[in-house]
């Protein structure tokens, strides 16, 4: 409940997969189409306080 009422930071994990656009494919449907890599883009995120739980806190006491 106390990063609710602080806020916190968080790293965000997207995995892309990038491959030949469909232009090139079309072009080379013959052949062996390109590689397929993955591609992993992290990201820091802030995550705002709620303030629900901020008068919940503030209500019952602050904890030390």
């Amino acid at each position: 409940m106390m990063k609710n009422v602080t806020g916190y930071e968080y790293e965000e994990v997207t995995y892309v997969t990038v491959g030949t656009g469909r232009e090139e494919h079309l072009r080379f449907i013959a052949s062996i189409p390109k590689t397929i890599e993955e591609v992993d883009k992290r990201v820091t995120k802030h995550k705002l306080p709620v303030k629900l739980a901020q008068i919940f806190w503030l209500k019952n006491g602050m904890p030390i």
